[in-house]
């Protein structure tokens, strides 16, 4: 079994009306097609990103994940006292270093309506995270930009929580570069149990 984990707060929890929900996950499981793949929703309400590294071990890594999709900074932007990007940078870099940049799968941080200032905040976790991609080396998808571009189909009623439309276009963003990856990785475990055999076969 391929283990993915979604792992932020609640916009990865499918906050939905008022409640979490599968959607993200399952919206993902769906568009890969695959009954090797199990995505594993650990999205938590109002989790920062300094409550995502102290949840990581019993959250993430005792799951021992194949990937792991870390989107955060929604949380973190609507706090009284938001953290400065470069702090939030720090502690995203600390987060996926711990999980090893080969297995992360990082997403800028979305936008929320149009007249919240915490957007101004979201822009800057975005370049943030950009950056923490560059220096460590992990895979990114470009959300930011793509949902600024029409923010209003891509928000609920509240103006912060995503559309099903939203959860649509992302997870599809998602499942295009998962199915590059499982493609690598279904490769690799080919090799991998040809040399098995081949080993096995030479010491008989």
């Amino acid at each position: 079994m391929i283990r993915i984990i979604l792992f932020g707060d609640s916009i990865t929890a499918g906050y939905t009306d008022g409640y979490p929900s599968s959607k993200f996950s399952d919206m993902l499981k769906a568009k890969l097609g695959r009954e090797d793949v199990y995505c594993f929703n650990r999205g938590l309400p109002n989790s920062t990103i300094t409550v995502a590294l102290e949840r990581l071990q019993a959250d993430v890594l005792t799951i021992e994940p194949n990937y792991v999709v870390p989107f955060f900074g929604l949380a973190d932007a609507r706090q009284k006292q938001s953290l400065p990007a470069s702090t939030f940078a720090v502690a995203l870099t600390k987060l996926v270093r711990q999980i090893t940049p080969e297995k992360c799968l990082l997403i800028t941080p979305g936008v929320v309506a149009k007249d919240s200032p915490v957007n101004v905040r979201l822009e800057e976790y975005a370049q943030a995270t950009r950056q923490v991609a560059s220096t460590t080396h992990c895979d990114l998808i470009p959300w930011h930009n793509h949902m600024a571009a029409t923010p209003k189909k891509m928000l609920q009623a509240d103006g912060i929580h995503y559309s099903t439309l939203a959860y649509d276009e992302l997870t599809t963003m998602l499942a295009t570069r998962f199915k590059q990856r499982l493609a690598s990785f279904n490769m690799i475990s080919s090799a991998r149990q040809f040399m098995g055999k081949r080993q096995s076969h030479d010491n008989n």
